[in-house]
C-alpha cells in the first residue's frame, strides 16, 4: 500500500504544472505547461523566469517572444504586478532583467514603475530573505535599474538583520555587487565593508580574506582610501594565518602583492619565510603544480620591480625545480615558460640546473620549445646553442 501511494504521489508531482516548468528543456515546453487549466499566478511568473533562461541560453528560442501566447502572458503579468509576493518579484526581476535591453523592455514604462514600487513596499515590510535580496540586487543590476532606492533596500535589510546575517552572506553580497557593476559605487561598497568590519575581520576565513582583498583592490586609486583601513586589517589577519594556508591560498597571496605592493609587503615576508622553510625541510608535502606555479608567481613579482626575492628562497626554488625536472614532473607544455621564469628569478642559474634543462630540452624534441624558449633561454644564460646535443634538423 505504501509503495502504491508513493508511486501515485510521485506521478502527481511529475504531472504538476510547477514540475513541468522546472523540468522543461525548452521554452516551447514552458509555454505548453502554462496553457494548462488552473494555472496560478505564481506558476506563470515562475514560467516567465524559465522562459527567459531558455531564450538567454538558446538563440533559437528567441522567436518565442513574438508568440501570441507569450504576449498574453506578459499582459497578465503586468496587470498583476501589485499582487506579487517576494519570490514572485525575484522571479519576475530575473525575467525582465534577462530579456530587456537598452532600447526595449518586457514591461511597459508604467509596468516598470509598478514593479519597482512593489519591490519598495515589500522591502519595507521586511519579508525578503537574504537570498532573495541577493538575487534581486543582481537581477536589477542586470536590468540596469541600480538606484539609491535599491541601495536603501539593501542597507535597511542589513540594519534590520545585522545579527542574523552571516559573514559569508555579507561577503557574497560584496562579491555580487562588485562583479555586477562596471563601476562599483564606492558608498555602497564602503557600507558593506563596514558591515564586514563590524563582524570582525578576524572572523573571515583565509579564503574569504583573500576574496575580499581581491575585490576591494579593484577600486580605483582615487577612492580606495575609503577602504584602506579594512584592507590593512585583512593583511594583518592573513599574516597571522600564514602557517595555516593551503598551497592554493599561498599562490593567491603571491598574486595579491602584484596588485597592492604598498599594503601587502609585510605579508609577503611571512609567506616567503614559510615557503623557504617548508621546501627545505619537507618538499614532499608540496605538489609539482605548486612548485611550478611558485616559479611563475615569483618571476611575476620580480618583473614588477617592487620586490627582491630572498636568496634562500631563490636557492630552494631552483633546487626543487631541478628535482622536479629530473624526475620528469614538469609537463612539456609548461617547459618553455619554466625556463624563462627561472632566468627571471636568477640569471646565473646553477650549472646542474642548466644541465637538467639541456637534457630535458633534448628529450622533448618539440620545435616550438626549441625555436622560442630554448634558444632565448640559452642566449640569456650565455651558453652557445651549438653546445647542445640536440639536432634541430631531426625535429
Amino acid at each position: 500500500m505504501a509503495k502504491l501511494l508513493a508511486r501515485r504521489f510521485a506521478k502527481i508531482a511529475i504531472n504538476s504544472i510547477k514540475s513541468q516548468i522546472e523540468l522543461s528543456s525548452s521554452g516551447h515546453e514552458v509555454l505548453k505547461a502554462l496553457k494548462s487549466p488552473g494555472v496560478t499566478r505564481e506558476e506563470i511568473v515562475l514560467g516567465m523566469r524559465h522562459l527567459a533562461r531558455n531564450v538567454r541560453s538558446q538563440e533559437s528560442e528567441r522567436s518565442l517572444l513574438a508568440d501570441s501566447d507569450y504576449k498574453d502572458l506578459k499582459q497578465f503579468v503586468e496587470s498583476n504586478l501589485d499582487k506579487l509576493g517576494p519570490q514572485e518579484i525575484v522571479n519576475l526581476s530575473f525575467w525582465v532583467g534577462s530579456l530587456s535591453t537598452q532600447n526595449s523592455s518586457e514591461l511597459t514604462k508604467e509596468g516598470e514603475l509598478k514593479l519597482l514600487d512593489r519591490i519598495k513596499n515589500i522591502s519595507n515590510d521586511q519579508v525578503f530573505t537574504f537570498e532573495q535580496i541577493l538575487e534581486l540586487f543582481r537581477n536589477l543590476r542586470t536590468w540596469g535599474k541600480y538606484s539609491y532606492e535599491l541601495e536603501k533596500i539593501v542597507f535597511n535589510f542589513l540594519d534590520q538583520n545585522q545579527e542574523s546575517i552571516s559573514m559569508k552572506q555579507v561577503v557574497d553580497l560584496l562579491k555580487n555587487s562588485m562583479e555586477s557593476m562596471k563601476s562599483p559605487k564606492i558608498n555602497f561598497v564602503s557600507r558593506l565593508v563596514q558591515s564586514i568590519d563590524s563582524k570582525g575581520i578576524e572572523n573571515l576565513t583565509t579564503k574569504q580574506s583573500i576574496e575580499v582583498f581581491n575585490l576591494l583592490s579593484k577600486i580605483n586609486e582615487e577612492e580606495i582610501n575609503r577602504v584602506s583601513i579594512v584592507l590593512k586589517k585583512i593583511v594583518n589577519a592573513l599574516s597571522q594565518k600564514v602557517n595555516e594556508m593551503s598551497e592554493q591560498e599561498i599562490l593567491e597571496i603571491l598574486d595579491l602583492h602584484i596588485k597592492m605592493t604598498n599594503i601587502t609587503r609585510n605579508l609577503l615576508v611571512g609567506v616567503f619565510s614559510r615557503m623557504t622553510k617548508d621546501l627545505e625541510t619537507r618538499p614532499q608535502d608540496y605538489s609539482n603544480f605548486f612548485v611550478l606555479k611558485s616559479v611563475t608567481k615569483l618571476a611575476g613579482l620580480i618583473k614588477t620591480g617592487e620586490y627582491t626575492i630572498p636568496k634562500d628562497l631563490k636557492n630552494v626554488i631552483l633546487n626543487e625545480t631541478k628535482e622536479r625536472i629530473d624526475e620528469n614532473f614538469v609537463p612539456s607544455s609548461d617547459f618553455a615558460d619554466v625556463i624563462l621564469d627561472l632566468i627571471v628569478i636568477e640569471k646565473a642559474l646553477p650549472k646542474d640546473l642548466v644541465l637538467s634543462l639541456v637534457k630535458k630540452t633534448q628529450e622533448l624534441k618539440r620545435p616550438g620549445i626549441w625555436t622560442f624558449a630554448t634558444i632565448r633561454a640559452f642566449e640569456l644564460l650565455e651558453i652557445p646553442t651549438d653546445h647542445l646535443l640536440l639536432r634541430v634538423n631531426s625535429i
